[in-house]
């Protein structure tokens, strides 16, 4: 005779099967005499035929197969399905370890019960059998992908790509036009890698501030240098253009100035060396529920804390692995600061080398952005793309670090080379500059 607990499992069992992608990968291990209730056992025997074995469930027709097949469902066992499947929802790719887990555990528990009963029966040769079947179970799920199954493109796609299938631009035309995606698609791993007051912080807040525009959800983690006030007033100064001095001199103004693009953005400051990575994507997860963030930008690697028993050379892999693991499973993209080593802190174009601390840093890595100024006029300088894996790499473009105003513009060949040749206090502003796809100056204009 079961008890409620194992009634419970049982019913959480079914439920889990309802999902197609579950019954096709995991089926072939559940059977019927693994159930106590007789509703469990003509459901999962009904899920696991050919007609239902890998398609959603069809609330009709199952109950129309079920009804010409067994003489034992009453009223309140057809109260049960029904309520069954109107609470049952397709399991998510981040629940598939959880799910294969209860499933997993399920299975091996009652084969081993069914040792059990066969020896205590006497059938010791048949309880061999289960018991050898319990003590080797694995319950891995098919990891290989028909590409003409039914619905699976979407799906993938959708797992891939953000909400509505939107590619996140980058604020830089040189970095849209190298990926492939032309943009940051889901699970995107990028490491932005510049010198001490170099721009890092300056560019992944525009970054920040560019996705915001695109509606996108940005949670910001600062560790070490910026205070929450710091980089919402950055933030803020990016966003409109104005000097960060006016913007520090009135927070409030410019907060409702900016109102359509903070509404988007959360922000968070950890002392330097306070929190480990996995205390980051703690803090993360526990944000996740309340909104659900498209983009993560940590500032910066150095001051997340090593844990004691890792060597610096195998913390920046684990860091960098688990930020991309979290990254995929949750469906957001990446972005996080660098320095670089210290050889290379003069130069203006950085190679795939110049990443600080270690190379195993890169083996995660989907984008590598590096940033220079030039030795000569610190207001400009060079961005480049050493490594894009689904893309071109190798590409590089002039920029223009507009520092009063929080702002990294873009310039032409022409442009650089004039303001070059200018004498340290000229005044001489470049023309054509611009932020790729960005035109904040709009909305500004609707809110003022």
């Amino acid at each position: 005779m079961a008890n409620n607990k194992d009634t419970e499992l049982e019913s959480i069992v079914v439920e889990i099967l309802l999902d197609p992608q579950i019954r096709q990968s995991c089926g072939i291990y559940v059977e019927k005499w693994m159930f106590s209730r007789h509703i469990h056992i003509n459901l999962v025997e009904t899920m696991m035929t050919r007609e239902f074995k890998d398609k959603p469930i069809n609330e009709k027709t199952l109950r129309l197969y079920m009804q010409n097949t067994y003489d034992n469902i009453y009223n309140e066992d057809w109260k049960y399905v029904d309520e069954l499947i109107k609470s049952y929802s397709p399991v998510s790719s981040e629940d598939i370890p959880a799910v294969t887990s209860i499933l997993g555990t399920f299975i091996k528990n009652k084969t081993t019960l069914k040792g059990i009963d066969l020896f205590t029966k006497g059938k010791a040769k048949e309880s061999e059998k289960f018991f050898l079947r319990a003590t080797s179970f694995d319950l891995t799920p098919d990891p290989f992908i028909n590409p003409l199954q039914e619905g699976i493109i979407d799906h993938l796609k959708q797992k891939d790509l953000p909400p509505g299938g939107k590619i996140i631009q980058s604020s830089l035309g040189l970095i849209n036009s190298a990926l492939q995606y032309h943009g940051y698609k889901n699970g995107d791993l990028i490491m932005t890698v510049l010198r001490p007051k170099g721009g890092k912080s300056t560019f992944m807040i525009q970054e920040g501030a560019a996705a915001a525009n695109q509606e996108a959800k940005v949670a910001h983690i600062h560790l070490g240098d910026f205070s929450e006030f710091d980089s919402i007033c950055k933030y803020m100064s990016c966003i409109t253009g104005d000097p960060i001095s006016d913007v520090i001199n009135a927070p409030k103004h410019y907060t409702s100035r900016c109102k359509a693009w903070l509404e988007h953005i959360r922000v968070a400051a950890f002392p330097a060396m306070s929190l480990d990575t996995d205390e980051v994507i703690a803090y993360c997860r526990t944000l996740r529920k309340k909104f659900k963030f498209d983009v993560l930008i940590i500032d910066y690697d150095a001051n997340i804390r090593a844990p004691e028993d890792m060597q610096m050379y195998e913390t920046g892999g684990y860091m960098y692995s688990t930020f991309k693991g979290f990254g995929q499973e949750a469906g957001h993209v990446t972005h996080i600061g660098c320095q670089p080593k210290i050889q290379f802190w003069k130069e203006e174009v950085l190679p795939f080398e110049a990443a600080a601390e270690s190379s195993r840093k890169q083996h995660a890595v989907d984008i590598m952005i590096t940033g220079g100024r030039n030795e000569k006029h610190s207001r400009i300088g060079t961005f480049s793309l050493p490594l894009v894996r689904r893309g071109a790499s190798s590409g590089i473009t002039r920029v223009r670090f507009d520092d009063i105003h929080s702002r990294i513009l873009e310039i032409s060949q022409k442009d650089y080379d004039l303001l070059l040749q200018e004498t340290k206090n000229a005044k001489q502003e470049a023309a054509d500059v611009s932020l790729e796809n960005i035109r904040f100056e709009d909305k500004i204009k609707e809110v003022k």
